[in-house]
């Protein structure tokens, strides 16, 4: 039984080197005869090294120790990354600004008469209200001008975490997709030819596209100002090709 130190560092059994020299001295030479890895078998079995048996007990106090610690880390992760559901009115206004959204830029404005519309069923107030709902969790921003006038935008956020509930299309999966475009041998980096390959719409090229464009360094995504596309070009160098090949890595192991 483990005593309860849970105010020590549990530290790592050292080796017990004489010992575990001697040891594999005796073993090599066992492993030398015909048949002789049954035997070793046996020996490391039924005479576990010292070290073996240290780390059996090092690792049953890592056991205790992360059990007790269990209800507090999952508080913190609570705490970190809070997650909200979106029910009624805000339901309902993010599917119809994720339809009404014609290409995946965030481009698009929406001010409150173009809500109401998009809701013609739904009181001005509570569409006010749902508004509020999911500017508060980053799925839209709001800009306001003169008086009283405002208008939103869908966020990058926003199709990260709605889309795949709303459209019917993973845009992680998609970003993956587009990145193995450009690994292809002689891949061209113009937007315009990535979308075509994919057989997309623009409302969803242009969200996994984002995403493949914040692997890149600033300075080799092209700033030519264009309505179509988060950008007209990259500019692919090797190193970010590696880049690429450990996103799509990390992607697919996840």
């Amino acid at each position: 039984m483990v005593s309860d130190d849970t105010g020590k560092p549990i530290v790592p059994p050292m080796a017990d080197v004489p010992r575990e020299i001697a040891r594999g001295i005796t073993e090599a030479a066992v492993e030398l005869v015909p048949g002789g890895s049954f035997v070793t078998n046996i020996l490391r079995v039924a005479i576990p090294p010292k070290s073996e048996k240290d780390r059996e007990k090092w690792q049953e106090a890592i056991s205790v120790r992360t059990n007790q610690n269990t209800g507090r880390l999952d508080e913190h992760e609570r705490l970190l990354n809070p997650t909200a559901t979106l029910t009624g009115t805000a339901a309902e206004l993010a599917v119809a600004l994720a339809k009404a959204c014609p290409d995946g830029l965030g481009h698009e404005q929406f001010d409150l008469d173009a809500l109401c519309r998009l809701l013609p069923e739904v009181d001005q107030q509570a569409i006010e209200d749902a508004t509020a709902d999911v500017e508060v969790l980053g799925l839209v921003e709001r800009e306001r001008s003169l008086g009283k006038h405002w208008f939103i935008r869908l966020t990058p956020a926003f199709y990260m975490q709605l889309d795949h509930q709303i459209m019917g299309w993973d845009i992680t999966a998609d970003a993956v997709t587009v990145a193995r475009l450009l690994l292809e041998k002689n891949a061209s980096g113009v937007a315009s030819d990535l979308h075509r390959l994919t057989g997309w719409e623009k409302r969803r090229f242009n969200p996994a596209f984002r995403i493949v464009l914040g692997r890149f360094p600033e300075g080799r995504v092209s700033q030519q100002l264009q309505p179509d596309y988060p950008s007209s070009y990259v500019h692919v160098l090797p190193e970010d090709r590696a880049a690429l090949r450990r996103f799509v890595a990390a992607a697919e192991g996840a």
